[in-house]
């Protein structure tokens, strides 16, 4: 087993047997909002993940993209399953990273336990090809928020 293997191995056993929180969202109308469910961020990795069976979709684009004068943007659709309060939540995000031809696609992969009301600890893979393509490498993470 390869020492990744074996880092990642230890990383999620660590995170499922850790003690669940008592985590709820914050009442209507409360000045605080405590992290919740929902997908939080697309391209750089915080702790928190989407789950209990959350649907999300976003798109997005910038003109001038940065090192060239063109137009860029990418699309995502994805889930989270689990419960991060009580064990883990997964987020799966599938990424079309080309919206003038819809031909270059990728996935990321995001295990999340929270182990306070406001903080969490994930683990996690992004830009990972599906198809030939793409203007960056595959990169795994470990993240706390």
């Amino acid at each position: 087993m390869n020492l990744r293997k074996i880092l990642l191995t230890s990383v999620f056993a660590i995170l499922a047997a850790l003690p669940g929180s008592s985590l709820h969202a914050a009442e209507p109308g409360a000045s605080v909002y405590l992290p919740n469910m929902h997908g939080k961020s697309l391209t750089t990795p915080v702790a928190w993940g989407a789950s209990n069976n959350v649907v999300f979709v976003g798109i997005g684009g910038n003109y001038p993209s940065p090192y060239t004068s063109d137009a860029d943007g990418a699309a995502v659709a994805g889930f989270g399953v689990g419960d991060p309060v009580k064990n883990l939540g997964l987020q799966v995000a599938l990424v079309s990273l080309d919206l003038t031809e819809w031909k270059e696609y990728s996935m990321s992969l995001h295990l999340s336990r929270n182990l306070t009301k406001t903080t969490a600890v994930g683990v996690g893979a992004e830009s990972i090809m599906l198809t030939s393509g793409g203007d960056s490498d595959k990169s795994y993470y470990i993240v706390f928020s």
